[in-house]
């Protein structure tokens, strides 16, 4: 009601319901401008506020570009890698959430998530894309791919609803050898550390050396359960989730050269919160379901 009344007072007053001049700096970007910057980055929105503005040969910072965005609800991201759904690979995710959607939280706290990653020098090749709120898994604000060249080290990690794991650094690529090495130096252990008693799975993706048939010998000699993931299925995988998020802490470092970027990749991965790890164990429920209801599509997570 106060709001009402303020502005019927207001157009008595003025006999308009424009806002008056108000003291401070003033806008430094017009109407046309404003517009202008909207309508580029949702034609293309694969950009950022300072190619935006290079574009237009706009004078205000790139700052200003960025909060013309954010009041148009085009907020800045890192883009996500679309990957090709065939039929095929569409009924593998659907069949897959069918499957483990009836898992008691029992049954997924007792599941070792594994990956592999790698760590860029820098800003770890990000590529940035401008759109609204809960459209980040549409084809138009995704990329096909990327690639960098930019000095990197390799990561493989792992982590459950009790914490995170082990970590191994290597700096060259993983393959067949260097995985089962792995298996057998880091999860196995971190795997009997967590579940000294009783069952337990271990959750990878369907890399070409996680599939090999060295590596299923290795697992089947081990007594290892495995849970294989559909390809192209990263919003299965929460260990997804947990490398952006420690990306984003080691990218707030600026780490000055490779070996600065070791010390800090290890001391990041131990500052991984247990309820950030328990968290994503308890989102796989609803990822399962994201799943069935896009039946076997892409979805938001």
């Amino acid at each position: 009601m106060r709001t009402i009344q303020h502005w019927v007072t207001h157009y008595q007053d003025h006999h308009s319901l424009q806002d008056e001049p108000r003291s401070g700096r003033s806008r430094v970007t017009s109407e046309d401008v404003d517009t202008s910057i909207v309508a580029a980055a949702t034609e293309t929105p694969i950009t950022t506020p300072r190619r935006i503005r290079a574009e237009l040969g706009i004078e205000a910072s790139a700052r200003t570009v960025r909060r013309r965005l954010d009041q148009a609800g085009l907020f800045g991201r890192v883009a996500r890698i679309e990957y090709p759904f065939t039929d095929e690979r569409i009924t593998q995710r659907l069949q897959f959430a069918q499957e483990h959607g009836s898992w008691t939280d029992d049954k997924w706290a007792r599941i070792l998530f594994g990956d592999e990653s790698y760590i860029c020098l820098g800003s770890h090749g990000q590529i940035w894309v401008q759109r609204p709120q809960d459209v980040a898994h549409l084809s138009e604000f995704m990329v096909q791919g990327q690639s960098n060249f930019a000095p990197k080290i390799g990561i493989w990690a792992c982590f459950s609803s009790q914490g995170v794991g082990e970590l191994r650094i290597f700096d060259v690529n993983m393959d067949t050898r260097l995985y089962t090495d792995t298996m057998r130096r880091f999860m196995k252990p971190c795997a009997l550390r967590f579940w000294p008693n009783g069952e337990w799975f271990y959750l990878h993706d369907n890399s070409s050396y996680h599939g090999s048939h060295r590596s299923h010998e290795w697992f089947h000699n081990n007594g290892v359960s495995l849970i294989e993931l559909p390809p192209h299925s990263p919003d299965l995988n929460p260990i997804e989730n947990l490398w952006a998020d420690l990306k984003c802490r080691i990218e707030s470092h600026n780490a000055r050269d490779i070996a600065n970027l070791t010390e800090i990749i290890a001391e990041e991965w131990q500052n991984t919160s247990q309820l950030t790890c328990s968290s994503l164990v308890d989102s796989m429920h609803d990822r399962m379901r994201a799943v069935i209801d896009a039946e076997g599509h892409k979805t938001g997570y």
